[in-house]
């Protein structure tokens, strides 16, 4: 369920940055509607970080890899 959640906040980031790319071509980047897609993005990139930041990347503490029982 979190992977799924997760692959789909990334997917909706990659749709803000073309987004955001495809409006900057048109206007001015302080144009109301860029400033609202940056700020969409902005919140679902910290809300990623927070994600991944409390996926653990091992599943038990390094210094039980390196102890000799």
């Amino acid at each position: 369920m979190i992977i799924k959640r997760t692959l789909d906040l990334m997917e909706s980031i990659d749709e803000c940055r073309q987004n955001m790319y495809e409006l900057a071509q048109k206007r001015d980047l302080s144009d109301p509607e860029m400033i609202d897609i940056s700020q969409q993005s902005d919140i679902k990139i910290a809300i990623f970080q927070n994600i991944i930041y409390k996926i653990p990347i091992f599943p038990i503490e390094i210094n039980e890899l390196f102890s000799y029982k």
